[in-house]
């Protein structure tokens, strides 16, 4: 029996003799602990206090009648009124301070606001340390490595100047208002006619500031205050130490698992883990894996809650005046519940069309992107206009609410535009329970926890309510920017939500130390995450602190005693955390490893009696040995990596993703990586004809060749089924809009020179740019609307790149062809013989002055193919690119004969040179000659009927020749999912 259940068992009616506890959750704990202990069926919820319940009971500041506490929020609004004026008076080179905030800083000061409003309750206590010491020394009360010179030194100095002048005017401030700061008074201690136990003082961390008056109370009146200090810690109490965190997790939720099982009720267990920011998602999923629901016991910010985190996310989007980034975070936040959430999703999918990056500055003034973008309209079918209507309804309605909210110049105003916002563009909580609930639940913006999510909605909304509240009395210290302050607040105000209480307790560390559970975990025990140090003055450098008596106190092995008062309670850590190595609490002298089996499934080494004998020879609790067979999860995985025995139970996640496996397992049948069709199905040949046949003959392009004979199933996926990777990740202007760009003023030049030349002349270079420069404004005239916003607002640099791109091309001309004649400019050729219907679209055609040569020009924005691709086709046994060979066999049809062919790459200025018969001259580049080609063209033709055979008989099966390392760079990987990793081999 312990101290704590001793004391309780001593009760007797009328439960005057209370208990005061460090938290709350150890009080509620203690309180339904002392049903059983006394022998009753009820007890007053007073019984068991918190240490902070007690404080609000038992102190009262008698000077302070009349007067008011401040809050929080008020002390940081003080904070911004003293900051302004600083910025105000050090404009005018008066400022209030010289060494809390730099005068070069004074018209940044807000970075300083939270600070200051931490350093204002602690003012009065380092004021009276200050006049303690500056007392001589027969008065003095107290003394450290300062004497009264170096305090009456230190009194006179910049900091302690700032400091007094920091507390003058918060006290003026308090006077003007009525309020008056609680740790500044001396409180008065109230019995009410009780007596009290305070177990664990050590544990509370400002117990000190009100110990005086505690002692007092005690030695005025004998029994009216009992402390129950915390035990010492026995040093030999044993911590299991795994290698790594995630093994340390699973062991404990092994050990959870096993209680279960042999009949603890799972609230008789609790886990409590140091560092749990970090650790808390990987600890819930472990339990979840293993059916056990987890009820994380911890506040959070709600600024950092996904709902509250709205809030932030339009101030960034009006404030970004619509970033892509900000309005895919605020619409695709599945926390928010909008009222029209097929028009959010249309706003993120038009701004990825439309590519709505960002605003931009022009002569002073932002352009919204997106209001430009449907100011242009660039819809083409009824379809595409419905869908920017739903956008563009959407965006404004969200754009004119956010903007009155976010740029409310007032709390009260701010409350009113939340209101109106809300109406116009959330769904309201009813809706939970109307005949909206199936399309929300459906929508892929649905809350997965709506519970929650409206709770912490609604607290966000009674902080906007209390700001508005101080605003009416207190209007003087509203800042500037009432909404950031507002944004500040959230991440700032804690909130607990209510657990229903039925899954395992869950804690961050310190706060169950001492409940009264049966088993109590302790994990992550290492001495970085476990240590807890109590810090008082952290505005004074570390000299001035302990100067002054403000000492830190390290209660780092009372909190791990007080958890060894638990019936049975396990220690743990690892040397391997997710941030790093770390090491053991260095209170433990008893470190071993697991007796549990570890991960793999091999048993650690047992400690022996003695090493888990204290001094006193008295047994101390183990970590409990669980038989490997029970790991049901391990067991499948050894199942798959080794072939071991089929688990003889599963877990219900196991059980629910093999009958989801089994589900999408198709019946055996064909598949297009290796079987043909071959008009089994016939929609798919109804697809194939209306899309790949010209009446009875098999389309044939270069892009069909270049992709069939990289992968037949690839093509399949592509050109018969459209499947297309879907990008969320927009460039500023999409390439394909400088190759679409400049193919088009390139045609229209060259049109221009076949009119009015006829033949490309050199000496003419500078009507060729002027040419080019009138087709350029043509072009972004005609086409720039159908591009996107950003396209007409970067016209300038675009055109630029244009030209630049049009000169390489008359510098190539005018070096190598000048003279020739433009015969064609993309011009479509089509040939049709008995099986296929050929087609294909020329760059250009020149044609030399002696008509005995003729020139095949391709301009490139991309990779070049290489020669290599056409010229080793007899050693690799099929073609790589398919683009000259079918230009030329398209021109032979039509009567011409190729000489010349060239790759230009206009954006790297280069060229390739493919066919050439020596006229050109083309520098050090080589191509083949028109009679090496013959080799091309005969492979060419044989892949023609290789295609066109496939195609009828609709088998695009997986060809042998495709590598390993083609199918995991392929963007079809993921959908044909024919490559495989498994330890190191393909």
């Amino acid at each position: 029996m312990t101290e704590i259940e001793a004391c309780i068992k001593t009760v007797r009616t009328p439960y005057r003799r209370l208990f005061v506890f460090p938290s709350r959750i150890v009080a509620q704990g203690w309180l339904r602990q002392s049903l059983s202990l006394l022998g009753v069926r009820t007890v007053p919820g007073q019984l068991c206090l918190s240490w902070d319940e007690f404080k609000k009971r038992c102190f009262q500041c008698a000077p302070c009648a009349h007067r008011t506490p401040i809050s929080e929020p008020l002390r940081l609004l003080f904070a911004h009124s003293v900051v302004q004026r600083n910025a105000r008076q050090a404009a005018e080179g008066r400022a209030l301070f010289c060494n809390l905030i730099p005068p070069a800083y004074a018209q940044d000061g807000a970075v300083f606001v939270q600070w200051l409003a931490r350093i204002l309750p602690q003012l009065g206590s380092w004021q009276r340390r200050v006049e303690s010491h500056c007392m001589p020394p027969k008065d003095a009360v107290s003394r450290n490595t300062f004497d009264g010179r170096d305090a009456r030194a230190y009194a006179q100095s910049a900091e302690a100047q700032d400091l007094q002048t920091l507390k003058a005017h918060y006290e003026q401030f308090l006077r003007a208002h009525a309020l008056f700061e609680p740790s500044w008074d001396t409180p008065q201690f109230c019995a009410q006619g009780n007596t009290y136990v305070i177990v664990y003082p050590q544990l509370m961390q400002d117990f000190a500031e009100y110990a005086p008056v505690l002692q007092e109370a005690a030695r005025a009146t004998a029994g009216v205050l009992t402390f129950l200090p915390v035990p010492p810690f026995r040093q030999d109490t044993p911590l299991c130490c795994f290698s790594n965190v995630r093994e340390e997790i699973t062991a404990v939720a092994l050990q959870v698992e096993r209680l279960l099982r042999t009949g603890t009720p799972v609230s008789q267990i609790a886990v409590s883990v140091a560092n749990l920011e970090e650790l808390q998602p990987y600890v819930e999923r472990e339990f979840r894996l293993r059916d056990i629901e987890p009820e994380v016991r911890a506040g959070f910010c709600l600024g950092a809650h996904p709902a509250g985190r709205m809030f932030s996310q339009l101030r960034e989007f009006v404030r970004s005046h619509g970033t892509l980034k900000s309005v895919r975070a605020l619409l695709l936040n599945p926390h928010i519940r909008w009222a029209d959430p097929q028009g959010a999703q249309a706003v993120v999918q038009y701004g990825l069309q439309q590519a709505c990056i960002r605003s931009w500055k022009q002569s002073g003034t932002y352009c919204n992107v997106w209001l430009q973008a449907f100011a242009l309209h660039c819809e083409r079918t009824e379809q595409e206009r419905q869908h920017q209507q739903r956008a563009q309804r959407f965006f404004l309605t969200l754009l004119r609410f956010a903007r009155a909210l976010v740029e409310a110049r007032s709390f009260v105003r701010m409350q009113k535009a939340y209101g109106a916002f809300r109406a116009a563009c959330l769904l309201p909580a009813s809706a939970h329970t109307s005949g909206a609930e199936e399309e929300i639940a459906s929508s892929a913006f649905a809350s997965c926890s709506a519970g929650e999510d409206d709770a912490v909605m609604a607290r966000c909304v009674c902080v906007l309510q209390e700001l508005a509240a101080l605003e009416r009395r207190f209007a003087h210290v509203v800042p500037p920017d009432p909404y950031s302050f507002f944004v500040q607040q959230l991440a700032q105000q804690m909130y607990v939500p209510v657990r229903a209480g039925v899954g395992l307790a869950i804690f961050p560390y310190r706060v169950a130390a001492a409940a009264p559970f049966l088993h109590h975990f302790v994990i992550n025990v290492s001495h970085e995450a476990s240590s807890v140090r109590y810090q008082r003055g952290t505005f004074l450098r570390a000299d001035v602190r302990a100067a002054f008596g403000f000492e830190d106190e390290d209660v780092t092995e009372a909190f791990l005693s007080a958890y060894a008062t638990a019936q049975t309670v396990y220690f743990s850590c690892s040397v391997q955390a997710f941030s790093g190595v770390q090491r053991p609490n260095r209170f433990f002298s008893n470190v071993h490893p697991p007796v549990s089996p570890t991960l793999t499934g091999r048993a650690s080494q047992t400690p022996s009696p003695a090493d888990c004998a204290s001094e006193t020879g008295d047994a101390v609790p183990q970590y409990p040995a669980v038989p490997y067979e029970e790991d049901a999860l391990q067991a499948e995985q050894d199942l798959y990596a080794q072939g071991a025995p089929v688990p003889s139970s599963l877990y219900k996640t196991q059980q629910e993703r093999l009958r989801k496996a089994a589900s999408l397992i198709p019946a055996a049948g064909r598949s297009y990586i290796r079987d043909s069709f071959a008009q089994a199905l016939p929609p798919l040949t109804a697809v194939l004809h209306a899309r790949h046949f010209h009446h009875a003959a098999v389309k044939v392009s270069q892009t069909d060749l270049n992709l069939f004979f990289r992968c037949p199933a690839a093509w399949f996926l592509e050109r018969v089924l459209d499947v297309a990777p879907l990008s969320r990740r927009p460039r500023l202007v999409d390439p394909r809009v400088l190759g679409v760009f400049s193919h088009v003023v390139l045609e229209r030049l060259y049109n221009r020179i076949a009119c009015e030349d006829e033949c490309f002349f050199s000496a003419h270079m500078e009507r060729y740019r002027l040419w080019t420069q009138e087709a350029i404004e043509q072009v972004f005239s005609e086409r720039a609307v159908h591009a996107g916003p950003l396209v007409w607002a970067l016209r300038a640099a675009l055109s630029a790149r244009i030209r630049h791109m049009v000169e390489f091309v008359l510098q190539f001309d005018a070096q190598r062809l000048d003279g020739w004649r433009v015969v064609r400019t993309e011009k479509a050729f089509e040939f049709t013989d008995t099986q296929c219907f050929y087609t294909g679209l020329v760059d250009r055609i020149s044609c030399s002055p002696d008509a005995r040569s003729l020139a095949v020009l391709d301009y490139k924005t991309g990779a070049l193919p290489a020669l290599s691709d056409y010229t080793d086709c007899e050693k690799k046994g099929r073609l790589s690119d398919f683009q000259i060979p079918m230009y030329v066999y398209l021109l032979e049809q039509a009567g011409y004969t190729v000489t010349h062919a060239f790759f230009l790459d206009v954006r790297k200025r280069d060229f390739k040179v493919i066919v050439s018969n020596g006229q050109v001259d083309v520098g050090a580049k080589r191509g083949v000659d028109t009679v090496q080609f013959q080799a091309v063209m005969q492979r060419f033709e044989q892949s023609v009927a290789v295609f066109s055979k496939a195609v009828r008989q609709e088998c695009f099966a997986k060809a042998p020749y495709v590598t390993w390392l083609e199918c995991a760079s392929c963007r079809f990987a993921p959908v044909c999912r024919t490559s495989y990793v498994v330890r190191g081999a393909s």
